[in-house]
């Protein structure tokens, strides 16, 4: 080992420290990385935002996992990447690789756990994609994964930004928020009861409440029947056509609110759960009557 001629002999105790720090700095970044501790994401998600690697719309990185990265607490190697954004605009991230299967996750700089993660929807069934509409002002971390936790290679990460959409911002009322596009996730048949909860990451009224918002299908001369109940928070309840701007019923109380709406036309519904009283949080149940028309 080329660093054994600059020891003295025969070696003392102050030789073998200068082995130990030499071989430290002669080890490789890869070998250090393969032995440091590993994080969770709740832990890379609190890191200090690392300036150098922020992207801005219409930006495409290149990044490389290798086994000098970031470790999470599964084995697999992180990279980390970050964008700010304000509260209603519409992202898409990409991340894209012909040497491993990517797996993306992106939350809010700072937070608990992520807001989305991502393994196969783009169209060739192996590269990510995460659409996500920005719940509040801040920087985003973009956690760039493979799927398989030994996964190396180089990958590209890309950012597009769109305004957002009507309704995705201020005043936040019950009738404006109506105009929001219906999320995928968030649209719901009829007959169901279901739990759900209100907690601080939920949109914001004006008013101080926090909501959240469900869509139906219905025809016209259907009848909605909606019941929202909670042990933990006084519930207000609204319904109104999806892009209308306005609303067909509200009702609150405590502790159930209960509303029987007649569909004047067919198309998207919004139902909106939110607290009576600003701040309020706590779980609820909603039941979507399966009433039919005339």
């Amino acid at each position: 080992m080329p660093v054994m001629r600059f020891l003295p002999k025969p070696t003392t105790m102050r030789s073998l420290g200068l082995v130990a720090a030499l071989a430290i700095a002669a080890t490789s970044p890869q070998a250090l990385g393969a032995q440091q501790a590993p994080q969770s994401l709740a832990a890379l998600l609190k890191r200090p935002v690392d300036a150098t690697r922020e992207l801005t719309a219409g930006d495409r990185k290149t990044g490389s996992l290798a086994d000098a990265s970031l470790m999470l607490d599964d084995s697999s190697r992180v990279e980390l990447w970050y964008f700010r954004g304000t509260a209603g605009q519409r992202v898409t991230v990409r991340q894209r690789s012909e040497d491993f299967d990517p797996f993306m996750h992106i939350g809010l700089q700072g937070g608990d756990e992520p807001l989305v993660q991502n393994d196969d929807s783009e169209d060739d069934g192996v590269n990510s994609a995460a659409e996500l509409t920005l719940p509040s002002d801040g920087v985003y971390v973009i956690i760039a994964n493979a799927y398989d936790g030994e996964g190396r290679g180089a990958y590209t990460v890309s950012l597009e930004v769109r305004p957002p959409a009507a309704g995705m911002t201020g005043p936040f009322t019950p009738a404006r928020i109506t105009l929001r596009d219906a999320e995928p996730a968030q649209r719901l048949g009829r007959g169901l009861r279901f739990g759900s909860q209100l907690d601080a990451r939920d949109g914001k009224m004006d008013d101080g409440t926090h909501f959240e918002v469900w869509y139906v299908q219905a025809a016209a001369g259907d009848t909605l029947q909606l019941r929202v109940e909670s042990a933990q928070f006084a519930p207000a309840l609204h319904v109104g056509l999806q892009g209308s701007g306005a609303l067909l019923g509200e009702a609150s109380g405590a502790p159930a609110s209960a509303l029987s709406v007649v569909v004047p036309q067919a198309g998207t519904y919004a139902i909106i759960v939110r607290g009576a009283t600003p701040g309020a949080t706590g779980s609820y149940v909603l039941e979507i009557g399966a009433a039919g028309g005339r």
